[in-house]
């Protein structure tokens, strides 16, 4: 017996009516919606448990088969859900497979009696902020692109794809149509339906494979910071011995402070780089103490009457001798920064 296909059929027979009913019901009468929702759920059960039948989830693990009745009124046409755990879990976004029947007879664009099995995408992954129509070309230019990479086979079963033609709606991927007036056997619609999720599955595995690429790239530049600071930290000890403001030489406390912030250039080399205490560092990075190219400290106007740092006010912390003409353009150019400020 074509259970999928009975089950599908029977769908589109009963829900119309079922959801008619149930929008007639006042508001406030939550028992009887409840009667209506309940007479619904088992049409939703008989297609999720054909399908668990035939073994769809077996083939595919990382599928779940979801529905949705709408929250408030019914939903216009009932739908079945395939949500790869890989990629997304609702309808609002990402990347999806569904089953589409459409019962609703004021539906302009879908004959009432037919559905579709497409591979679709929710609006939300279009970018916040923009424009309707940006988002739209966005959406579509999504859809181009993942069906001309993953769907390409499955022209042969008759799908259309979004990067071959323009299909009714731009969120679309791939879509089949069917028409419960034909004879339509389960084998037929299982292979029709295997082959949407197979190109589903292969589109998640390498979403997978792409976000663990770019975090391990992410760690490794980390790591590749974290190592370059350590080393950078190391020489500037070797080099000034002692915090260059305050003298302190207590190493736990002594932190190597970039001139040209790390933010606008990675240099870990000596000539932008100061060993300073970790209250002047900060005040350094938050530009209310500033070294001049000659090496002489200034100190904002904003900490000049507090005792703990007005004291280094016009201290000269680095000999003019060594400074090198490196060191002397980093100092110059950060200066002009603390200037601004």
């Amino acid at each position: 017996m074509d259970k999928l296909t009975e089950a599908i059929k029977l769908m589109i027979e009963k829900y119309d009516d079922i959801r008619n009913k149930y929008d007639d019901i006042p508001k406030k009468s939550t028992k009887s919606k409840g009667y209506y929702k309940k007479k619904a759920k088992p049409l939703y059960e008989g297609i999720e448990a054909s399908l668990e039948s035939k073994g769809v989830r077996d083939l595919f693990p990382h599928l779940k088969i979801r529905y949705s009745m709408g929250s408030g009124k019914f939903k216009s046409n009932p739908q079945i859900y395939f949500f790869d755990d890989r990629v997304t879990d609702t309808a609002k976004k990402g990347v999806y497979a569904g089953i589409f029947m459409v019962t609703n007879p004021k539906e302009k664009d879908r004959e009432v009696g037919s559905f579709r099995f497409a591979l679709t995408q929710g609006k939300n992954d279009a970018e916040k902020g923009k424009e309707k129509n940006v988002k739209r070309v966005h959406l579509r230019n999504n859809a181009q692109r993942i069906s001309g990479d993953y769907c390409k086979e499955l022209r042969d079963k008759g799908y259309d794809l979004a990067s071959h033609k323009d299909l009714l709606h731009y969120t679309i991927i791939s879509e089949k149509t069917f028409c419960v007036s034909e004879k339509i056997s389960d084998d037929e619609l299982l292979g029709d339906l295997s082959v949407l999720l197979s190109a589903y599955d292969e589109f998640a595995q390498d979403e997978t494979d792409r976000t663990a690429k770019n975090c391990e790239f992410i760690s490794y530049q980390q790591i590749k910071a974290r190592r370059g600071q350590q080393k950078f930290r190391k020489n500037l000890i070797n080099r000034y011995k002692k915090c260059i403001v305050t003298n302190c030489a207590i190493a736990e406390v002594l932190e190597a402070a970039h001139i040209i912030p790390h933010a606008m250039e990675t240099d870990y080399s000596e000539s932008n780089g100061l060993l300073m205490r970790a209250d002047i560092h900060t005040l350094f990075d938050l530009n209310l103490l500033g070294i001049d190219n000659h090496g002489v400290v200034h100190i904002s106007s904003k900490l000049y009457m507090n005792n703990d740092y007005s004291e280094y006010n016009g201290k000269v912390v680095i000999d003019e001798d060594d400074i090198n003409t490196e060191l002397k353009d980093n100092l110059k150019k950060r200066f002009e920064l603390y200037e601004t400020i």
